[in-house]
């Protein structure tokens, strides 16, 4: 066992379980959707990307910086299944940090499932799912708070 690891931080994050894609965790619209854009895209190889405004960036510069960055995203991250030898942390700390302002539909069950289970340390947010961009500071000082 890797004696360097000692917490398991989920920033925004979809859980699946063993066996589980996140792909078979999405609300029907949104598979449908990656499913239907991922085979218009690149006969099915990878999702385009959305634009950043989507995962709640607001500020026109970092929209445009962010923007200029973006790739499309390997669609078998969506529908692979995870496979877990262990269970979820391998009984190391599980903490789970929320992204609630605005929410993704397709990502608030997971929060919500960590919120409700005392198997995770559950913190907020308050910005979009991108808060490495949207605000980085208090970001890096919530995982600093976590040492």
């Amino acid at each position: 066992m890797n004696k360097r690891l000692f917490k398991l931080i989920f920033l925004d994050a979809m859980s699946m379980q063993d066996g589980q894609s996140a792909l078979d965790l999405s609300p029907d619209d949104i598979k449908a959707y990656f499913i239907k854009a991922a085979k218009e895209h690149d006969k099915g190889l990878s999702i385009p990307f959305f634009n950043s405004d989507f995962f709640g960036v607001t500020n026109a510069h970092n929209i445009k910086w962010a923007n200029s960055r973006l790739t499309a995203q390997p669609f078998k991250t969506f529908a692979q299944p995870l496979r877990l030898k262990h269970i979820y942390g391998n009984h190391k700390p599980l903490i789970y940090i929320a992204c609630t302002g605005p929410e993704l539909r397709a990502i608030k069950p997971f929060a919500n499932h960590a919120k409700a289970n005392k198997n995770w340390k559950y913190l907020e947010l308050n910005t979009g799912h991108d808060a490495m961009i949207t605000i980085p500071v208090e970001l890096a000082e919530m995982l600093q708070s976590l040492k």
